[in-house]
């Protein structure tokens, strides 16, 4: 739990020394993204069909993966599926490379 908090807290200082335009897509995905794996875990409950993977993967990449990783610490969702959590650990690696490449090219280029 520790390290969620701190990677969402590197996140949130690299978003708002990033690119500022980015902040609200950021914030209203991971919304979405969050409220997706309240519906999703709710499904499974019911055993009623569930959302995607691929769906989900999507919200994360196109900018909600804090929300999913609240999502999967909140509702205890997707937390032991390995296969799920290394593709979500891929997803957040790559926006914060790609954050942090920003940064540091603005800051000395």
């Amino acid at each position: 739990m520790i390290a969620a908090i701190l990677v969402l807290c590197l996140a949130l200082g690299l978003i708002l020394r990033g690119p500022i335009q980015l902040a609200p897509l950021y914030i209203a995905m991971s919304l979405l993204t969050l409220l997706l794996f309240g519906l999703d875990k709710r499904l499974a409950i019911r055993r009623a069909r569930r959302v995607p993977e691929v769906v989900m993967h999507g919200f994360e990449m196109a900018g909600g993966w804090p929300g999913a990783f609240l999502g999967i610490r909140l509702f205890r969702h997707k937390s032991r599926k390995t296969s799920y959590l290394i593709k979500t650990y891929c997803i957040v690696a790559l926006h914060l490379g790609t954050l942090t490449a920003w940064y540091y090219w603005k800051q000395y280029m």
